[in-house]
């Protein structure tokens, strides 16, 4: 055997190995529960794989997908599951005969009667170049030599004519396009593995390239930003989705190349591990995948956001094999926070067998020592998020604009995805499970939290809001984020605000009109599942602008301060829903939760409506009684010019200006801008953000007092004058929303500007 040979073959090896776990412990607990699910599964689909198949498919269970593609891809699915069973050791049906026989057979019939050289793409595209592909390699690689050289020719017949290229979707006809994201990852993992079986080494270089090609960041469309957003299908922030699809091929190809001719060097592990870091790890929050990145895959009742979270982890458990050990020993210890914090499942679900060894090596070992919880306030400019953590909460902001649609609804996925892109805010605490437990088919699709909606409204997928202005900026762990809500041809408009800071989140609405005759339009607060019916009522005393919906069993108390007086209501629920409502292929067995909402009415016709409310994650009816006495936070301005807020204990003014020349809190600028000023002592703080993003000229801003000797200022900064008003300029042109920072000494008698 030659060295190229023997090299491929040791990829054959690997991929094996990675998938079965070859070195494992089999006695050890966590392994053994894999185990058995693994046989459990095949075993399962062993027994209900028809011998005399009808309809064109192998499980009698997959003929209401018929003619759907999705049936093809299903049907090799569990071809691997069974494959998997077959090649995996502690397991009884290790090495069984009649498994291998049927699973042969089963192959033999497909490419026979419906994935052969001569199949015509129907349907979804994707069942073709990437779902039964990808299953039928990993099957093939597990099969090894008990499929002869000719059989596997001629099965992969049809992943040759679809993934030769892995560069391009659709490969044969003229609807030919570009292939993407995870897209492309997808089919270049499809090669390499077709590549490793037919021993060829010219296809797993092409696989190399197109992996190699992905690691460039964009600007626009498909792919990583250099802010950490990540965008597919054109204009859906899909972290949590395609970008971990994404994150797990690449970490898989690093893992199997490593030391290769065809190893992808350390410059791409780098960016990588910038991934991990700055796109994932702000958006897990104790282990849960926050639902705002997940797009339509919130209507998959088979992937709630705790599993997509552990799917995740398991990525970075991947990535950390190969990536530079500073990069892995950050990472790793970002990974034993996640599986602490997480009670809703064990550490090592969604790992592979033979990640299992590896997970337990870093829990148990006192060595590698769990990260500390973070406080960190990100804005997403690139994709319209923002996520604000804290040890106590976190939470996600959902936003959409002229560069992001609102929500994607296809393939008859997330039917009610209505309002999730309109400035839902997602509260995040101890209760792990609030946005998963039949969360999405049983919450009002019309009243989802942070909102302002009229009554009634489905706006259809896939649609841009009339305004650019949806941003925001930050400010060490503080943010200050704005959103011009401009939806259904402007018939309704509000400026939306939120105020990020270490015990309270900040909401001001202004200017809101809708012209929708008879439609009441109003702001929901707050739309919370309870764990139990009997969770205890909303407290609220006679008078006061104040609530608190009080600690569980299981959950802690959150309280509701209103500063400028706004009436609310509030109202408890127990509604029914089905997964079908949502997802058109899911079943249609009802669930049933209960819910707080509390929420603002603006009327019907609203002319310049607005509202003030303040969020306590924690706080008791005690501790919100007293912050209402005290708060912390005062609201200096909401308007139709601008909205802002002092927190005094903080030293911060944190302003959002809408309008061009408007002075909000002793803040003038001449464009829309998002600023946070912060006196602390002997130094003054400033962050400025243009959340329209397409400015073309240089934005001048003026804040009241002086300021002292700069010591440091990001590059777009000029100061035009120290005093005894500071005037800056910030040239924003180019800069994609992101946060323009400078920092000054306090002003003293000698400063002259």
């Amino acid at each position: 055997m030659n060295k190229r040979a023997a090299e491929i073959k040791e990829l054959r090896l690997r991929r094996v190995s990675m998938l079965t776990g070859a070195e494992v412990d089999h006695s050890d607990p966590e392994v053994k529960a894999a185990l058995t699910q693994i046989e459990r599964t095949a075993q399962r689909y062993q027994r209900a794989l028809l011998s005399r198949p009808k309809l064109g498919v192998l499980w009698s269970d997959l003929t209401h997908h018929t003619p759907s593609s999705n049936a093809i891809s299903s049907q090799y699915l569990r071809l691997s599951a069974m494959a998997l069973a077959w090649a995996t050791p502690g397991q009884r049906l290790y090495r069984r005969p009649a498994l291998l026989r049927r699973v042969i057979w089963a192959l033999e019939w497909l490419d026979e009667h419906e994935f052969n050289s001569h199949v015509v793409e129907s349907g979804n595209w994707y069942d073709f170049e990437i779902g039964a592909p990808r299953c039928l390699v990993d099957t093939l690689v597990l099969l090894g030599d008990e499929v002869t050289r000719s059989q596997k020719r001629r099965l992969l017949s049809p992943v040759r004519r679809f993934d030769s290229n892995p560069d391009v979707i659709d490969p044969e006809t003229n609807q030919a396009q570009a292939a993407t994201g995870s897209n492309r990852t997808d089919k270049a993992m499809v090669e390499l593995y077709a590549g490793i079986l037919l021993k060829d080494a010219r296809a797993i270089t092409t696989a190399a390239a197109a992996l190699q090609s992905v690691f460039r960041p964009v600007t626009t469309g498909d792919g990583f930003y250099a802010d950490g957003s990540f965008v597919f299908h054109g204009f859906v922030p899909y972290t949590g989705n395609y970008g971990l699809l994404f994150l797990a091929d690449v970490a898989d190809a690093f893992h199997l190349l490593s030391g290769t001719r065809w190893d992808l060097g350390a410059r791409r592990r780098a960016t990588a591990a910038r991934w991990a870091r700055e796109s994932f790890a702000p958006l897990i929050y104790r282990g849960g995948m926050m639902d705002m990145v997940r797009g339509r895959l919130i209507s998959y009742s088979s992937s709630p956001s705790h599993a997509v979270g552990h799917r995740a982890i398991a990525a970075m458990l991947r990535l950390s094999q190969t990536i530079s050990d500073k990069e892995a020993t950050l990472l790793r210890a970002q990974i034993k926070r996640w599986w602490a914090e997480d009670t809703s499942r064990s550490f090592t679900d969604g790992l592979s067998l033979d990640l299992i060894g590896e997970a337990k090596r870093i829990r148990e070992d006192r060595a590698v020592a769990a990260a500390a919880t973070p406080s960190q306030s990100k804005v997403f400019a690139s994709m319209d998020r923002v996520v604000h953590l804290r040890p106590r909460f976190g939470v996600g902001i959902a936003m959409h604009s002229t560069r992001i649609q609102n929500y994607e609804c296809i393939n008859g996925n997330n039917l009610k995805g209505w309002h999730t892109g309109d400035g839902m805010l997602y509260l995040y605490d101890s209760d792990l499970l609030q946005f998963d437990d039949d969360f999405w088919p049983t919450v009002d699709p019309q009243r989802l939290p942070g909102t302002t909606v009229i009554a009634g409204a489905q706006p259809p997928e896939g649609t841009f809001g009339r305004s650019a202005a949806v941003g925001g900026t930050s400010l060490e762990q503080y943010s200050a984020v704005m959103m011009q809500l401009n939806v259904f041809q402007g018939r309704l408009q509000a400026k939306k605000s939120w105020f990020l800071f270490d015990d309270e989140v900040v909401a001001l609405g202004a200017d809101i009109r809708c012209t929708v005759a008879g439609k009441r339009v109003a702001t929901i607060v707050d739309n919370r599942k309870l764990t139990s019916s009997r969770t205890p009522a909303l407290v609220r005393r006679r008078g006061a602008h104040w609530a608190t919906l009080p600690a569980s069993a299981t959950t802690p108390p959150i309280g509701y301060l209103f500063p400028d007086g706004t009436a609310f209501r509030s109202r408890r629920a127990t509604r029914t829903g089905s997964w079908n409502d949502i997802d058109a292929a899911a079943p249609n067995t009802p669930v049933t939760a209960a819910y707080q909402t509390i929420q603002i009415d603006h009327g019907v016709l609203p002319g310049h409506a607005r509202y003030a409310y303040v969020l306590l994650p924690g706080r008791d009816a005690a501790d919100t009684e007293a912050y209402a006495l005290r708060p912390a936070v005062r609201v200096l301005a909401n308007s139709a010019r601008g909205q802002a807020v002092l927190h005094k204990a903080l030293g911060i003014t944190a302003a959002n200006i809408w309008v061009p020349g408007a002075t909000v809190a002793g803040i003038t600028a001449d464009a829309p801008c998002a600023v946070i000023v912060r006196r602390v002592s002997d130094r003054l703080q400033i962050a400025v953000s243009d959340p329209t993003q397409v400015r073309r000229r240089t934005i001048h801003l003026m804040i009241d007092g002086a300021v002292g000797k700069p010591l440091a200022l990001d590059r777009g900064i000029t100061v035009k004058r120290r005093s005894p008003r500071a005037a800056f300029s910030i040239r924003t042109t180019g800069s994609a929303g992101r946060p323009f920072q400078a920092s000054f000494a306090a002003a003293d008698r000698k400063s002259t500007g």
